[in-house]
């Protein structure tokens, strides 16, 4: 009973072994977005709160504007 399904069950396990590098560099890229944008926000928050001198809330107006281009950049969208 088993012989005949030998060719399908090769079949289907070449086909998921041949997609599985598309499909990691696929997790890879979105890996790498998340990381991305988790650090921008890291980059953003460090300088957070608003009750600091004028050039802290500068900086940080400017970092929001760096977080902004990249999420446009890299199309994330959370």
């Amino acid at each position: 009973m088993y012989k005949k399904w030998w060719p399908v069950t090769l079949l289907i396990l070449g086909t998921a072994y041949l997609s599985l590098p598309g499909a990691v560099l696929v997790f890879a890229q979105s890996l790498d977005h998340a990381v991305l944008f988790i650090s921008v926000n890291i980059l953003v928050t460090a300088v957070y709160p608003l009750d600091r001198p004028p050039k802290t809330r500068r900086i940080r107006s400017q970092l929001e504007d760096a977080a902004m281009t990249v999420r446009k950049e890299h199309y994330i969208y959370f």
